[in-house]
């Protein structure tokens, strides 16, 4: 796992979660595992934000899955 070099905020990962070819997206998925992270109230902003949609909760998962939250 590679040092932290970007640190997104809740912006970035709603952009991302609303276009996965966008790019930010492509910059993100370009990028050594674990060298883009977030943190924990960003997650809770974009989780707030999703609401209940399951769609909109799969996608978060899995965006999540890549970056880590701190």
């Amino acid at each position: 796992m590679a040092d932290p070099a970007y640190f997104l905020d809740s912006n970035i990962c709603i952009y991302i979660l609303h276009d996965a070819a966008s790019p930010s997206a492509l910059r993100v998925g370009e990028c050594a595992p674990g060298s883009v992270v977030t943190s924990a109230i960003v997650y809770a902003e974009v989780l707030q934000g999703v609401g209940p949609d399951r769609n909109g909760l799969a996608r978060l998962n899995a965006l999540f899955t890549l970056i880590p939250v701190l």
